[in-house]
């Protein structure tokens, strides 16, 4: 694991692209769901540690003021109440993620004619992803440290994987030119964002008119 972790730093593209040839779909799928516990336990221990910070008695907080210890203890236990039903959503949500960019660099490869299939780019998006979850736990690690280091982390990490998905899913579509593939990514990518917004405003009500105008009222 470790080995596996180093050759993926030091040789990020290469690696991804010769893991993305090697692997079958079970093993990007288990590499899915172990990346998104990580991150959905990650995730709640945040929450966790956030709302013992809160109604700690010890705590700068507005609550640690004007309640007494056995109201801030009966408010902690209720905040509490539902962590494990916001953890498993969380961890579907991250694996629907993932499929998700995976079957998006899938479809553009069809239409600029690329024989890279489902299971290559699941592949590369749960290896590119690998460094991401090791910053987001190492933020969390820092976070009792010294925050700003464990954000500079994350931050590098967000780079590091983005950048070794993208020129591993370029490098692997084996076309003559990247013209058409700019095109094509920005074409499905508008798209994408289209049918959210047209989505999104059927499920909240929310018409396409009245989300132009709070645009323009935000001046975007």
């Amino acid at each position: 694991m470790i080995g596996n972790l180093l050759e993926l730093f030091k040789y990020p593209v290469t690696t991804v692209i010769g893991k993305a040839n090697e692997e079958g779909l079970k093993k990007g799928a288990i590499r899915t769901i172990i990346i998104s516990f990580a991150m959905a336990l990650v995730g709640i221990l945040y929450t966790v540690i956030s709302i013992f910070q809160k109604y700690s008695t010890t705590s700068k907080s507005y609550y640690a003021s004007y309640y007494s210890s056995e109201e801030l203890v009966k408010m902690r236990d209720k905040a509490l109440e539902g962590t494990f039903e916001v953890f498993f959503r969380s961890f579907i949500t991250f694996i629907i993620a993932i499929a998700v960019i995976a079957f998006i660099l899938f479809i553009i490869s069809r239409l600029v004619k690329s024989p890279l299939n489902y299971t290559s780019t699941l592949s590369m998006t749960s290896n590119a992803l690998l460094f991401y979850t090791i910053g987001v736990i190492l933020n969390l690690v820092f976070s009792f440290v010294y925050t700003p280091i464990g954000w500079l982390i994350l931050y590098a990490t967000i780079l590091y994987s983005s950048l070794t998905l993208m020129n591993a899913f370029r490098d692997s579509l084996d076309i003559e030119s990247t013209d058409k593939l700019v095109i094509v990514t920005t074409g499905v990518l508008v798209a994408i964002v289209v049918v959210l917004v047209v989505v999104l405003s059927s499920l909240s009500g929310v018409s396409l008119k009245d989300f132009t105008n709070a645009m323009d009222f935000l001046g975007v």
